[in-house]
């Protein structure tokens, strides 16, 4: 009615419902993923926007935070905001051995703490209200695959194992989404059906044992920060308005 442009961001790298039915009200759909605009005569590839607050990271004060030495490497593993009682289960039953090797920062979800089990090296909390203070001690994570944590972990240089949520528990974009920075030397990826403590395991040392390889590849990869791209877009929409 008011002719106001619309511009919407897809994050994902196949395109959810919310865009497929709004793609035609928008004067440009903005994506994460150079493949996605490719299927939209609207599209426009820019990357996903990234905060600021990523690049200011305080390793000591985290440190002392989740009570860490800092003498072992650290392993995040977050579920997302929910938590993820398939990660969180086998990743407890694999922490005599993880623990030989790493500090574990466990990121369980609400009501999932598991409150009798007390190692030397392992913290574990439902939430964290910064979740940069984890990012700022992990030396490699273990994460679903939703779009924006994603893209933070890769632009922070992480070595990521993903384990993306099902399809039938999701429309599969997590699948895809981490498929997708496997197949760039991005990540690696365990589907959630082959998870059980050797599996994860093998895949955290292997991620974290390639640490050199992953970093040279997130360095030499197109994956940047978009806020300045999306920024000037919606600027010239502004002005061509006025």
């Amino acid at each position: 009615k008011h002719k106001i442009p619309i511009i919407s961001h897809e994050s994902d790298y196949s395109i959810g419902l919310a865009n497929k039915i709004t793609s035609k009200f928008c004067k440009k759909i903005l994506t994460s993923f150079p493949e996605t605009a490719r299927t939209l005569k609207n599209g426009e590839y820019v990357g996903a926007p990234i905060r600021k607050a990523l690049f200011n990271l305080n390793k000591d004060l985290a440190l002392k935070k989740f009570g860490f030495s800092g003498n072992k490497p650290i392993l995040l593993t977050t579920g997302g905001s929910q938590g993820a009682k398939a990660i969180n289960d086998v990743l407890r039953q694999s922490l005599d051995i993880l623990l030989k090797k790493f500090d574990v920062l466990h990121i369980c979800g609400k009501n999932n703490l598991s409150l009798d089990i007390k190692k030397n090296g392992y913290y574990q909390v439902e939430y964290l209200n910064n979740i940069n203070d984890a990012f700022a001690v992990a030396d490699v994570c273990i994460s679903r695959a939703g779009s924006n944590t994603a893209f933070e972990l890769i632009n922070l240089k992480i070595p990521t194992v993903f384990i993306p949520l099902p399809k039938g528990v999701s429309r599969g974009d997590q699948i895809v989404n981490a498929e997708y920075f496997e197949k760039k030397g991005l990540a690696l990826v365990l589907q959630q059906k082959a998870l059980c403590p050797t599996t994860l395991i093998t895949a955290v040392n292997c991620a974290f044992n390639n640490k050199s390889i992953f970093i040279k590849n997130f360095e030499n990869s197109e994956i940047c920060d978009s806020s300045r791209a999306i920024s000037r877009i919606l600027a010239d929409c502004v002005i061509e308005r006025f």
